[in-house]
């Protein structure tokens, strides 16, 4: 599960950033179920324990840093 907001849709579908063990950004296509409350879950293309961006992916493309938030 990510919050509502982390899921973006574009022309191949849905996507969430992910942040690489290197702290850049890549673009993952995802499979998206059912929505609980403010979270959505997601059933294919993010395995448990990787970090979703949920603030500011709006300006993200992929291999830009990312910085975690304070």
């Amino acid at each position: 599960m990510v919050p509502y907001e982390a899921v973006q849709i574009g022309q191949q579908g849905n996507y969430v950033f992910v942040v690489t063990p290197d702290k850049k950004a890549e673009l993952r296509n995802v499979t998206v179920g059912s929505k609980e409350d403010d979270h959505i879950i997601i059933e294919d293309g993010v395995t448990a324990g990787e970090t979703v961006v949920t603030v500011g992916q709006m300006g993200l493309r992929p291999g830009t840093p990312v910085a975690e938030a304070k």
